[in-house]
């Protein structure tokens, strides 16, 4: 079935637009008129990215910022185009503009993703990924450093939260007034490659130090939010507090079962 921003954007708060895209999902804050990016999708997600800001009657020229959560190519797919085209800025703390940039690249390599294609889900998901554009270039040239904990000047005024793991740098966004945080790849509700649902840490061979991605989930868990915005997957009405909690208790049945 074709996808449809309709059906896939959902406002879970006021001006609070969690898209779930074919493979990884993008937030679109807006106020005032005013649109901003958290994420980007894959870089030929053009389609949906732009369907999902058109389904909420805007142009891709009109979006004011796009914040990165991580350089992961799924999640910056469309920065670069949107800052050559348009003169968009992009926002990222100072640990993880090297990943934006792509001057580091804390991401799976095609032949580790390979070794794990006997999967079938992973063989699937590698697929997609590499007809989404997987391998193409998505470094922006010009970064815009923000510092976690102070708001962004966007609409909804995210705040970055610091949550190294995944990539060196993962940052997440802090809604304060709507009581909801953007997790980005911090923690998940659902993957092609697993074929579960809840929340959960993304497998292994996508993070830089999985280990560190487990330890960063009390930042999380401190934050308490009634709402909590995946990268992968729907939105966790449970409060951030319970989605960390599932967490830990599969983690450390894994981790005891060794």
């Amino acid at each position: 079935m074709a996808w449809n921003a309709g059906p896939n954007t959902y406002e879970v708060a006021a001006g609070v637009f969690h898209v779930v895209g074919p493979a990884s999902n993008w937030t679109i804050l807006v106020e005032a008129g005013r649109p901003a990016l958290i994420d980007c999708g894959y870089p030929r997600d053009d389609a949906y990215v732009l369907g999902s800001l058109r389904h909420l009657g805007f142009e891709p020229s009109d979006v004011v910022g796009i914040a990165a959560t991580h350089g992961h190519v799924d999640h910056i797919g469309l920065a670069h185009k949107f800052q050559k085209r348009y003169g968009t800025p992009v926002f990222a703390t100072g640990d993880e503009a090297a990943n934006v940039t792509r001057e580091v690249v804390d991401q799976v390599a095609v032949p580790e993703v390979l070794r794990q294609s006997w999967r079938p889900r992973v063989a699937l998901w590698l697929t997609h990924a590499m007809r989404s554009g997987a391998t193409d270039p998505v470094g922006v040239s010009r970064v815009t450093e923000v510092v976690p904990g102070r708001p962004l000047d966007l609409p909804l005024h995210p705040v970055p939260v610091s949550v190294p793991g995944h990539t060196r740098g993962h940052t997440s966004f802090l809604l304060e007034d709507r009581d909801v945080l953007i997790a980005g790849d911090a923690l998940m509700t659902a993957h092609p490659t697993t074929g579960t649902t809840g929340p959960s840490l993304l497998p292994d061979m996508f993070n830089y130090d999985t280990e560190l991605a487990f330890a960063s989930l009390d930042v999380i868990a401190d934050y308490d939010t009634a709402l909590l915005l995946p990268g992968h997957g729907l939105a966790d009405d449970s409060g951030s507090k319970k989605a960390v909690d599932r967490v830990r208790r599969a983690w450390h049945a894994r981790v005891g079962g060794r």
